[in-house]
């Protein structure tokens, strides 16, 4: 006779079985989501060098992609406790200036990743006998930039720094 695993029982039980792999993850939270985000960072990147050296993309339309990583970086600055009004009070400017910091890194950031798909349509879609593997690389790696950051802000637990 075989033992029921945490499958095979109500969801009640199986939440409740005492196998570790939720503690385990807890443990292991704030290395594994940077990681994550690390991996769809480099892979966002990876694609567009791969489009630009396949079929070549222009030099201004980079910027898309640029903007984006700039964009992360002020988003991922910005702590969720330093615009909590009651818990951060010192600085230049409290935590008003911390959220407007946080606003603008979300603007770049959504401002990229629509200037790419007008790129896309623009430059890609709508000429003739242009490839079209540049344009959805170039839309991909904003998008996958954007998922790399909300998975580094929101993924990480300040606890434990």
């Amino acid at each position: 006779m075989t033992s029921r695993g945490c499958c095979e029982m109500d969801c009640e039980a199986c939440c409740a079985c005492d196998c570790g792999i939720m503690e385990r993850i807890r443990q292991i939270r704030n290395p594994l989501s940077s990681g994550v985000a690390g991996l769809l960072f480099a892979v966002a990147w990876w694609i567009v060098i791969d489009a630009g050296v396949i079929d070549g993309i222009e030099g201004p339309d980079y910027l898309c992609g640029v903007g984006a990583t700039v964009g992360l970086f002020m988003f991922n600055s910005i702590s969720i406790h330093q615009g909590d009004s009651s818990m951060y009070t010192s600085g230049a400017i409290g935590s008003v200036g911390a959220r407007v910091f946080l606003f603008l890194g979300l603007l770049v950031s959504f401002g990229s990743a629509i200037a790419a798909v007008w790129v896309m349509i623009l430059h890609y879609i709508e000429k003739d006998n242009v490839p079209l593997y540049p344009g959805v690389a170039l839309c991909v790696q904003n998008f996958l930039i954007l998922g790399s950051s909300a998975v580094f802000k929101f993924g990480r637990s300040g606890e434990t720094w």
